[in-house]
Formats: structure tokens, C-alpha cells, sequence
């Protein structure tokens, strides 16, 4: 070999070696890219609606929340909360800020439902409820409680009009139970207080699972669950903010808005999810397509530098030969 042709091949075996290390450094790179997408991949989780979200849309920072000394948090409360206990709080909060308001109101009929129990019966709007099933009542909050603490099929009540008093049956249909809802009675209560008691209560949780629940996909329902339990359970501390308010006023929480706000809101970050994991798999896949590419590079590079090496020593390897 002359002078000339060793010189090229000492070259040439310097260029395969430094496609060698280029080629190392591309599969090393492109190795640390897959382990970035797998941990993008793997580190994917649903941003589940907050209550500091809900208090924003819902436009609740000016109400105060005092934080009930020695109570468990609402996260903690949420782990394992049914259902039933999600709307055991929703009934705990429409009744606490109800309550006291409703213990002040007469219980004289303001009207009854068209075509309801009471009307059915001849009651009419300037009657006064004096008594539920024997007990007698002196408000509103005495007759609802009445009404809704033994969910019974037939409830007698002795009504005062115009000062005579006289006796009637509230009968609900076979299958219901009469209660605050469904009995047709109508006061003059302030908008929007309700009370809720231990038949509406199952009533409502029953009705959740067919308006709400089923509509998630059935891998993120306990998700679902837990996130609304949150914001159930954090409500009662917002009771003694509503005691003032009436529905319309800036503030005042409607159950029905909050459980659809939270139905909206999960379902958004449902899809949302699922588009990061999309973009994660396809960042993953994309990375492992440049990892074969990377391989098939190394071992070309590899093997020119083992060819321009032989090329560069064939004579002394020859001889060994």
C-alpha cells in the first residue's frame, strides 16, 4: 500500500469512527426521548373538577366559609362516600340553611298544587295546617318535618279556616308515600329553600344514577364520585353564608346548577385526558419509530468503521494470515 492510499484509509477509518460515536449519541438521545414520552405516557391523569373551580364559576368568593375546627377534610370524607351520603350532604345543606327561616314562617297555605293531593281534598290557599297526624304544628318547618320523617301512604291533618277546624286525609298513590314535595301544599316561603327529608333524600340519589352516572364512562364513575363528593361535602361549610340569601341573589346555590356544573366540568376533563394520552402515545410511538432508525444507523456506522479499519491494516492482517 502506498503513501498516498493509507493515508486515505487512516481517514476513512477516522470518519467511520466518528459516525460511530454521532450514531451513538442520536440512539442515546433518541433513547431518552422514549423514556420522557413513556413517563408523559404513564404520568397522565384526570384533572378532575375542583371546588375552587366550582367557587369560580359559581361566583362564591365573596361568601365566607369558616372551617369547622377537628372536622375531617373533604378530600379525606370523599374516599369512600356513597351516593346515599352525597345527597345525606346535599339534604344537610338545602335543610341548615332553610331551617331557621322556616321555623318563623305560619303555617298557612298560600295555595295548593292544581290537581294535587291537597286540592284533591278541598284544601285551598288561607287554610292553616294545626296539626300532622296528631302532632301539632306551629310552622312551616314543623309541618315539612312532619311530613317527611315517616314517608307514610295516608297523612291526617286538621286544618283551621276561618276559625273552624275540620279534618283531611292526604292520600298518596299506591306505591308513594306523602311527603313536603308531593303533598300539594304551597307556603309562603322565601324562593328557593327547600328541605329536603329521608325519602327525597333517596329520592334524588336514585334519580343522579339515571340523570348523571350513567352517562360516564364506567372506568372513571368512582372518579366521578369522589370529585362530586368533594364538593358535596365542602358545601356545609357554606350553610351559614345562605341563610340570607333567597334564590336570584349573587351567592345562593342551586343543588340542581352545581350537580350539572359538575357533570359539564368532568366530562370536559373526560375528553381532555383523553387527548393528552393521544398525544403521549403518539409522542411514544414517533420515538420508538426513531429508535429502530437509530439502530439501523449505529450498525451501519459500525459496520463501515470495521470495513475501513480491515482496509487500513488488510496488509498487516494478511501477514498474520
Amino acid at each position: 500500500m502506498d503513501v498516498n492510499t493509507r493515508g486515505l484509509s487512516f481517514w476513512l477509518v477516522w470518519v467511520a469512527f466518528g459516525f460511530v460515536v454521532l450514531t451513538g449519541i442520536w440512539l442515546a438521545y433518541v433513547g431518552i426521548q422514549i423514556s420522557s414520552a413513556g413517563h408523559r405516557f404513564t404520568a397522565q391523569a384526570l384533572n378532575a373538577p375542583t371546588f375552587e373551580q366550582f367557587k369560580k364559576a359559581l361566583r362564591l368568593e365573596q361568601l365566607i366559609a369558616p372551617k369547622i375546627v377537628g372536622a375531617p377534610s373533604s378530600e379525606k370524607a370523599a374516599e369512600d362516600a356513597s351516593v346515599a351520603q352525597i345527597f345525606a350532604w346535599v339534604a344537610e345543606f338545602e335543610n341548615g340553611r332553610a331551617s331557621d327561616r322556616l321555623k318563623k314562617v305560619a303555617p298557612v297555605l298560600s295555595g295548593v298544587v292544581f290537581g294535587g293531593m291537597a286540592d284533591r281534598i278541598g284544601i285551598r290557599s288561607g287554610d292553616e295546617v294545626v296539626s300532622v297526624n296528631g302532632a301539632d304544628v306551629k310552622s312551616v318547618l314543623d309541618v315539612y318535618d312532619m311530613l317527611d320523617q315517616r314517608g307514610e301512604q295516608t297523612v291526617r291533618l286538621v286544618i283551621r279556616r276561618q276559625g273552624k277546624l275540620f279534618a283531611a286525609n292526604l292520600a298518596a298513590p299506591a306505591g308513594e308515600r306523602v311527603n313536603a314535595e308531593n303533598s300539594g301544599l304551597l307556603f309562603n316561603v322565601p324562593k328557593g329553600l327547600n328541605v329536603v327529608g329521608k325519602s327525597q333524600t333517596a329520592a334524588l340519589a336514585a334519580q343522579f344514577d339515571t340523570r348523571f352516572m350513567l352517562l360516564v364512562p364506567p372506568e372513571w364513575r368512582r372518579q366521578y364520585q369522589q370529585s362530586l363528593a368533594v364538593i358535596a361535602h365542602e358545601l356545609l361549610s357554606y350553610i351559614d353564608s345562605q341563610r340570607d340569601l333567597v334564590e336570584g341573589d349573587p351567592g345562593f346555590i342551586r343543588i340542581d346548577q352545581a350537580l350539572s356544573w359538575h357533570h359539564d366540568a368532568f366530562m370536559v376533563a373526560i375528553e381532555q385526558h383523553v387527548e393528552r394520552v393521544r398525544s403521549a402515545t403518539a409522542g411514544q410511538l414517533a420515538a420508538l419509530g426513531s429508535f429502530g432508525d437509530a439502530i439501523i444507523g449505529l450498525i451501519a456506522a459500525l459496520a463501515l468503521f470495521f470495513v475501513a479499519f480491515w482496509f487500513h491494516n488488510r496488509e498487516k492482517l494478511m501477514g498474520e494470515d
